[in-house]
């Protein structure tokens, strides 16, 4: 009967691992590489930044790295085999996890029962800080791994009737030395588990076996334990040189943990953690390590935050050490209140932990301030870019953040070999402002402009754009998206901007065609018509629409494009016309301007022959021949 029970059990934690399996899965192509995952693929050798060897990874994690190797040697084994794109490279974070999970359920198996299991495994699962890592590049879902497997493997060592066999002393050396080539923060675990083991466990052969192994396992750590203390040294220089940020004191780092494990239900956690002191009676042994190891990793991350100021407001994934320890203790509350007379509570908390946990991951608002979560769509523009650029184009954005240097590294990877040269605004300011835009810019045919969106732009993108007035017109927008804005600007002879002495058509008061670039097709592709207008001060914007007509030898409409009047006082659009099922022949591209509300078309004039009308000739175009 006893087994059919764990059966049952384990049969209902698969559905929280594939609930979990979603939340991690929505996540893994939705947004960009940002800079944290941009290192760990340079670690990794991953893309151009390798192919690396073991041993070329591990001196690249050593000469750079403030964590250990353990992470890049297990990713770049990954990437070599199902690629680098976002989606395939991520999903070792989410496989990691899944298979985290699953062994806290295992763990709490053994400390106390399978519903320990099954209501840790499903703390955990709808953690939406935890959810969020797992569609992340970076190595918190393995350091989650390495510790469950080491706190499961201490304690069968000390708690087995059995002597430990081989595997199981193994698990422990290599889950502890692992976890301390991984994470240095994530490490503080290990004199946690030091401390309860001097403490609380009896001093017998088991108790001398344990510090024999751990013994082991810091021997192990030796050949990086000088690069762990130069990195640590230098991660607090690093820190302290940052501005604009404060770090979490230690009652908001008690705070940040109880609202981000409970999805900011901090009302349903704090009675589950209360209840957890009546497993005392029956599982004291497991309740008791659970508490000190919380609280003892709880202290040290305070400590190490004091020195370092490395966890602010945006990085409490560095919490998540504590996540294993705190669902095994929900899950002794809820099996604790579940042997009380109220025992039918217990499914309904457990629903209502499930629907906020499952609204928390959807919404997204307690990890939109997490780092990385707002990253510049710089994939997006990589895209662009490999269809439309030319040839030393030029490509320019303007990050709003205060901290816009950390957007380098994402912005190469992206546009790595893309025939641009690329820069951030930000690095143009003073009195050689407009001389250095203009130098940078040195007669690219495109100028593609970015605006980070995040923050208000303020005037250095006005400025820069002010710079290429009488050489490049404003194309139009290329793309809008919630974080950035892309903006092409293309370059023309200085007629198409004297609207005065080189206008083509001239349409009401105050609007000229001043230049027309009309390309006959290759077979399959649209008629791409680029023209540049100009306005005078007195067109009122947003009223006037433009219509594009191709008609055939007969006169007969056979394409039509149409678009919004361009309210600068100089731009340029392009329109694709669609041919492609044409007989060959020559047709006649004509052009007018209308009122888009009352449909009423303003007169033209041909500025060379004089003629009159209200539609005009812009260019003859030859198909098929």
């Amino acid at each position: 009967m006893k087994t059919q029970r764990k059966t049952y059990l384990w049969l209902v934690v698969l559905p929280v691992l594939l609930l979990m399996t979603w939340f991690g899965a929505r996540g893994l192509a939705a947004d960009t590489y940002w800079l944290d995952e941009i290192w760990s693929l340079d670690f990794a050798g991953a893309a151009h930044f390798g192919p690396l060897s073991p041993v070329e990874i591990w001196n690249r994690t050593a000469a750079d790295a403030f964590s250990g190797p353990t992470y890049p040697l297990l990713l770049g084994a990954w990437g070599w085999q199902v690629g680098w794109t976002p989606f395939a490279a991520r999903a070792s974070s989410l496989l990691l996890g899944v298979l985290a999970a699953a062994l806290v359920y295992r763990l709490g198996c053994d400390l106390a029962t399978p519903g320990v299991g099954l209501a840790a495994v499903g703390a955990v699962g709808v953690s939406a800080l935890y959810a969020y890592f797992l569609h992340e590049l970076r190595n918190y879902t393995l350091t989650t791994v390495l510790l469950t497997v080491m706190l499961w493997t201490y304690w069968r060592i000390i708690t087995r009737k059995r002597p430990p066999g081989r595997w199981l002393k193994i698990g422990f050396v290599a889950g502890g030395t692992a976890l301390l080539y991984t994470h240095y923060y994530v490490a503080l675990a290990l004199p946690a588990l030091a401390f309860y083991h001097l403490i609380f466990v009896p001093k017998n052969r088991r108790w001398w076996l344990v510090v024999l192994l751990m013994g082991i396992g810091g021997v192990l750590f030796l050949p990086w334990a000088v690069l762990a203390l130069q990195a640590l040294s230098e991660m607090d220089a690093l820190q302290a040189s940052i501005v604009g940020e404060s770090f979490l004191t230690p009652p908001q780092l008690v705070e940040r943990t109880l609202v981000f494990f409970s999805n900011n239900a901090v009302w349903l956690l704090i009675p589950a953690l209360a209840l957890s002191f009546l497993g005392l009676r029956r599982w004291r042994r497991a309740t008791v390590m659970l508490w000190f190891l919380t609280a003892a990793m709880l202290a040290g991350l305070m400590i190490a935050n004091q020195r370092t100021t490395l966890i602010r407001p945006g990085r409490e994934r560095y919490l998540l050490m504590l996540w294993p320890a705190l669902a095994l203790l929900v899950g002794i509350g809820a099996a604790a209140l579940r042997r009380t007379r109220l025992r039918l509570a217990v499914p309904l908390l457990a629903a209502a932990w499930l629907v906020i946990g499952v609204q928390a991951n959807l919404d997204g608002t307690l990890t939109r301030d997490t780092d990385g979560a707002q990253a510049l769509p710089w994939d997006a523009l990589a895209r662009v870019l490999a269809d439309d650029a030319q040839i030393g184009d030029a490509v320019i954005v303007h990050v709003t953040t205060y901290n816009w240097v950390l957007e380098f590294q994402p912005a190469e990877y992206h546009l790595y070999g893309l025939p641009v040269k690329f820069d951030l605004l930000a690095t143009y300011y003073g009195d050689d402002f407009p001389q250095s835009a203009r130098d940078f810019v040195d007669d690219a045919p495109q100028v593609w402009v970015g605006l980070d969106k995040r923050l208000p732009a303020g005037d250095a993108l006005d400025n820069f754009t002010r710079t290429l007035a009488g050489q490049y017109a404003p194309c139009g927008t290329v793309f809008d998206l919630p974080r950035m804005r892309l903006d092409l600007y293309r370059r023309f002879p200085p007629s198409a901007f004297d609207a005065e002495n080189s206008a083509i058509l001239r349409f009401g008061g105050g609007i000229a065609l001043t230049y027309a670039d009309v390309q006959p097709p290759t077979p399959g592709e649209p008629l791409a018509v680029t023209l540049v207008w100009a306005l005078g001060a007195d067109v009122p914007p947003y009223t006037y629409s433009v219509a594009l007509h191709l008609e055939n030898a007969a006169g007969e409409l056979v394409a039509q494009g149409d678009y919004g009047l361009p309210p600068e006082p100089a731009a340029c659009r392009q329109t694709d016309l669609p041919v492609d099922g044409l007989p060959p022949g020559e047709y006649t591209l004509l052009a007018t301007v209308y009122d888009w509300a009352s449909g009423a078309r303003l007169p033209a004039e041909a500025v060379a022959s004089g003629e009159t009308a209200d539609r005009l000739p812009v260019a003859v175009v030859t198909l098929g021949r």
